[in-house]
């Protein structure tokens, strides 16, 4: 009787492997396993959790690249959110670098830039930033006509925001440059004859002029300015985890032809119309880009040169993304 007991209380105490205790730990354990040898037998599927980023809304325009080419950088591993709406650059920079709702923003890059933030330094653009043609009032293209040097250039009065880095650029090339702090701004000092070219991006203007066909707007048809400015991205030092997945993402999409696919679908498009080669090219000098960035130009195949547009075919467009 007394042995009895004895296994009994060996039973529910857990000296026994069969104690309802030690049963449960064995089920789990049994179920872990189970777990890992399904993840083990499809290592394609992440076993992370998805990571988000919050992305400056602006980068979410459609004719922006950066929303569908972080999407082919860093894959399903992360998903992207629109920051809040109506974030001026200045506060969207300054919440990047303070972790303050922000985690990654895409602009054109300057060396003052680069000091407060990390800079992803792949171009995501190829410089077509760089590439500058006017927005103008409709009846305006004569004077344009009459343009042949660097000198009769600088009589026009070209439009900027004061935060851009075409502004120190234009301006330290000895052009004359009206700026606003607000990009909406700009259109309606163009309309009310402030300036007379709003200087925007090959990629960029035709986007901008068809929101506006009814406010007396046209393209300037003769003119190409060109100076070394590229979209790169920026994140928070600290954020060393991320720089080294998007660094990784970049390699395996330059290496794999990838990222030349992109750029024709995304951009090609919006080139044809503009009759780039065709286009008096004048080259403005600039010394706002970091050394580590300029050398970026050296890099074969990294930047579009203005001989390529005459070959540069139109691609079906990327669906937009969302």
């Amino acid at each position: 009787m007394k042995q009895e007991s004895r296994r009994r209380w060996a039973f529910l105490s857990g000296d026994s492997l069969m104690c309802p205790r030690n049963i449960r730990t064995m089920a789990g354990r049994v179920f872990f396993l189970v777990i890992l040898a399904v993840l083990l037998s499809n290592p394609s599927r992440p076993a992370l959790a998805q990571q988000s980023l919050v992305v400056w809304e602006r980068n979410f325009d459609e004719y922006d690249e950066t929303l569908p080419l972080l999407k082919l950088v860093l894959g399903p591993q992360y998903q992207f959110t629109k920051s809040a709406d109506g974030l001026e650059f200045k506060r969207a920079f300054k919440n990047v670098a303070q972790n303050r709702g922000v985690d990654l923003i895409s602009v054109g890059t300057s060396a003052a830039l680069e000091s407060e933030l990390h800079p992803i330094r792949w171009p995501t653009d190829k410089g077509t930033l760089g590439y500058r043609v006017c927005l103008i009032r409709k009846g305006q293209q004569p004077l344009f006509d009459r343009i042949r040097t660097k000198e009769d250039l600088k009589k026009i009065r070209f439009g900027l925001s004061d935060h851009w880095p075409d502004t120190a650029i234009m301006k330290n090339a000895g052009y004359t440059v009206v700026t606003a702090s607000r990009y909406e701004s700009l259109f309606p000092m163009l309309a009310n004859g402030r300036f007379d070219c709003f200087l925007r991006g090959i990629g960029e203007i035709k986007f901008e002029i068809d929101k506006r066909l009814d406010q007396g707007f046209e393209i300037e048809s003769g003119l190409l300015l060109h100076y070394h400015l590229t979209n790169l991205l920026f994140v928070r030092k600290s954020d060393a985890g991320l720089i080294k997945d998007i660094n990784q993402g970049f390699e395996r999409i330059m290496s794999n032809g990838k990222f030349d696919e992109f750029f024709r679908s995304f951009f090609a498009t919006r080139f044809v119309d503009l009759h780039l080669h065709k286009r008096i090219v004048f080259e403005v000098p600039s010394d706002h880009n970091s050394p580590e960035t300029e050398k970026i130009w050296d890099v074969p195949g990294r930047m579009i040169k203005p001989q390529e547009f005459k070959a540069l075919k139109a691609a079906r467009p990327l669906p937009a993304a969302r």
